[in-house]
């Protein structure tokens, strides 16, 4: 891990406050959250409607979406999330860009 965190230094030794481990286990559960609802988008169908609470896969899945987004936010407290911008993100865009469907 280079510098990404807020106060400039490395390794993993300050990222073990309660403010930081609150804020991964709230990543944590929204991506399982984000995960579940994806997966039934895709076993269902994306335009499906869960008869047991009516609500379309689409829009479960926007608002999963939306709370990984806002989990990702919070964490940017306490992390540098221009570094990781800069750092690994172009990496994983031409990674995946091989596998695009085209």
């Amino acid at each position: 891990m280079r510098d990404i965190l807020r106060n400039g230094t490395t390794g993993t030794s300050n990222m073990n406050t309660p403010k930081t481990i609150e804020l991964l286990s709230i990543l944590v559960e929204e991506l399982g959250e984000a995960t579940k609802a994806a997966g039934k988008a895709l076993r269902f169908g994306i335009d499906a409607t869960n008869p047991a609470t009516n609500t379309p896969n689409i829009e479960s899945l926007e608002r999963e979406i939306a709370d990984v987004l806002v989990a990702i936010e919070l964490l940017s407290d306490v992390v540098d999330m221009d570094a990781i911008k800069r750092d690994y993100m172009p990496a994983k865009r031409e990674k995946l860009a091989q596998w695009r469907l085209k």
